[in-house]
């Protein structure tokens, strides 16, 4: 609906193999799945702007994204004197919707403006001699 496997493509930085673009479907199916399942008004939100089709595709691609880097969900590795951790908000090796996606998905909050003006101070200033 809002990103397709050649959106996922970009983000993750190369191209899919062929033999993988079922699973990369499968996998964004199931995103936008869960972020409607999260928030049924998602739709309605985009529809009327308060949320980009960009920045849902974006959230999208970067949950099947995570999944291909790190399939496994490995958190950290080893071999002798080097060791390296992964982000545990990326390396869980499932679709995860992190903290900071879930704020963009929230949307813009609504902006208003509140004059405040203060009839009294014109007043002085024109009483003055």
């Amino acid at each position: 609906m809002w990103a397709t496997v050649d959106d996922v493509a970009l983000t993750y930085g190369e191209a899919i193999p062929s033999d993988r673009l079922d699973a990369v479907g499968f996998l964004l199916d199931t995103a936008q799945g869960i972020l409607l399942d999260l928030d049924r008004a998602l739709p309605v939100k985009v529809e009327q702007g308060r949320v980009s089709r960009t920045t849902v595709r974006y959230v999208l691609c970067n949950m099947v994204a995570n999944v291909l880097r790190n399939p496994e969900g490995i958190r950290q590795e080893s071999d002798g004197d080097y060791s390296h951790t992964f982000d545990a908000s990326v390396a869980a090796g499932r679709l995860r919707l992190n903290r900071d996606d879930k704020a963009l998905l929230r949307g813009a909050p609504r902006m208003a403006s509140l004059s405040l003006n203060d009839h009294g101070l014109r007043r002085m200033a024109r009483d003055e001699p």
